[in-house]
This record gives C-alpha cells, sequence and structure tokens, in this order.
C-alpha cells in the first residue's frame, strides 16, 4: 500500500465534513482519484447517505416508543443520534492517519461502490 499524500489526506478530511464539496473536488481533481482518495470518497458518500436514513427511521422510532412508554424513552432514546457523527468522527481520524479502513456499520457497503 503507498502513503498517502497530504493532498489526499486534506480531500478525505473535507469529504468527510462537507461531503459536496468533497464530491466535486473528486471529480475535477486526478490527484485525489488514485486509491486513497476514491476509498474516502466512498466512505463518505455511503456514510452521508446512511446517515440521513439513520436520522429519518430513527427519529421514527424515538417518536412512537416515546410516545407509547410515556416519555422515558425520551431520556435515553438520544444516544441513537450519535451514530452518524460517530461514523464523522472515525472516518477524519482514519483520513489524518493514511488509513482505508471501513466505517463503523456501513464500510463494507461503501466497498462495494463502484466510482
Amino acid at each position: 500500500m503507498t502513503r498517502a499524500t497530504n493532498h489526499e489526506r486534506a480531500f478525505a478530511v473535507i469529504g468527510y465534513l462537507f461531503p459536496l464539496v468533497g464530491i466535486i473536488w473528486y471529480l475535477l481533481d486526478k490527484t485525489v482519484q488514485e486509491p486513497f482518495g476514491k476509498y474516502h470518497c466512498k466512505q463518505f458518500l455511503v456514510a452521508l447517505i446512511a446517515g440521513m436514513v439513520w436520522s429519518v427511521l430513527y427519529s421514527f422510532v424515538y417518536i412512537v416508543l416515546g410516545v407509547l412508554t410515556i416519555g422515558l424513552f425520551f431520556f435515553f432514546g438520544f444516544v441513537g443520534f450519535f451514530v452518524p457523527f460517530i461514523w464523522l468522527i472515525q472516518g477524519i481520524i482514519n483520513a489524518i492517519r493514511g488509513e482505508m479502513r471501513p466505517l463503523w456499520l456501513i464500510g463494507r457497503w461503501a466497498e462495494r461502490l463502484a466510482l
């Protein structure tokens, strides 16, 4: 495995923080289309989509269970909202370290994505 350049690392970190900017950067800059950049582009795209889906589904479950349990779930249920944040932090840490490690729960889906 080749070592990631600072340019590729910066691309990956910005991609996790601002996915739309990362996608545009990926399409315009051929230097980040190497394996490291491509890997993290797939990871942050899947993290973005999975984060949106997770938030919608979790919000629905959170509200329904909160009503059914007369508010008890509201006290403990907010923890699930941190899952997309965990993906974001994990991706940024992997990018800064120059590692190509899959994100928790969703990373394998990203590896199957064709770019």
